[in-house]
């Protein structure tokens, strides 16, 4: 959420480094939406519904593409999240995270030191699986209001893609 606008979304994600991107909203609003990212500057999307056979070339901080905060597709990749815990200003703690649909964790919260740079998040939260070291949730606020609660369900890795099942 921003202010009072909302997203409540369900996405399929694929991934080949070291820049393949398809993401696919399969729940919530934007069913049926989906871009691709091959690098660069630019996606190719569609919309939802009977719009779903038009593909077009948008640049990658169109407002169509990027979330409520100003996040690119791109940088919403886990690796970008876990790389974000190291880079952005802050006081980062690291405690036990207990469970998370089963799965022990480790909870890194990082309290922001300047929201202003950071899409106006001042405090963030990830839980990462020991044992895959992934992320399995990430919480962020902005004051005291949660604006993204996001869980990752049903993580794959190297499964064999192609560039070819990329389509641009």
């Amino acid at each position: 959420m921003n202010g009072t606008q909302t997203r409540d979304r369900v996405y399929q994600y694929s991934f080949m480094k070291p820049h393949y991107l398809k993401t696919l909203i399969v729940g919530g609003d934007g069913k049926g939406s989906g871009a691709v990212w091959v690098g660069g500057d630019e996606l190719s999307g569609h919309e939802g519904g009977i719009l779903s056979g038009i593909r077009v070339k948008i640049k990658l901080r169109d407002p169509r593409a990027i979330s409520l905060h100003g996040v690119t597709i791109p940088e919403g990749l886990l690796p970008g999240i876990i790389d974000d815990y190291g880079t952005i200003p802050g006081r980062l703690t690291q405690m036990d995270g207990g469970k998370v649909a089963g799965v022990e964790t480790d909870r890194l919260d990082l309290k922001v030191a300047d929201p202003a740079s950071n899409h106006g998040i001042t405090e963030q939260i990830v839980y990462l699986s020991r044992e895959t070291h992934w992320p399995l949730r990430q919480i962020m606020y902005s004051g005291s209001q949660i604006v993204i609660d996001e869980s990752v369900d049903d993580l794959r890795t190297n499964v064999g893609l192609r560039p070819s099942d990329f389509p641009f």
